[in-house]
C-alpha cells in the first residue's frame, strides 16, 4: 500500500510518500513477529504540493491525486 500526503497537525501538511509492506502481517496477523514494514519513498521529480483530505490511485505507474486541499 502507498500513502501520499496528509497532515499531522492543523498547520503541518505533508507531501511525503510511504510504502507499507503488509505481506507478512496479512499472512499471520496474530503472530507477534508479523510486522508492517514502512519505507519512505524519496521522490525528486514531479513532486506534488502538500495535500490532505484527498483520494489517490495509481494507473499505469502514475499517481493520480483527486480533490483535497493544501492550505
Amino acid at each position: 500500500m502507498i500513502s501520499f500526503g496528509g497532515c499531522h497537525s492543523e498547520y503541518v501538511h505533508m507531501n511525503e510518500m510511504h510504502l507499507f509492506d503488509l505481506s507478512k502481517f496479512l499472512l499471520a496477523p496474530n503472530d507477534p513477529e508479523s510486522h508492517i514494514i514502512v519505507t519512505k519513498i524519496n521522490v525528486t521529480q514531479g513532486v506534488p504540493p502538500t495535500r490532505w483530505g484527498h483520494a489517490a490511485t495509481t494507473y499505469q505507474s502514475k499517481l493520480f491525486i483527486l480533490g483535497g486541499r493544501n492550505e
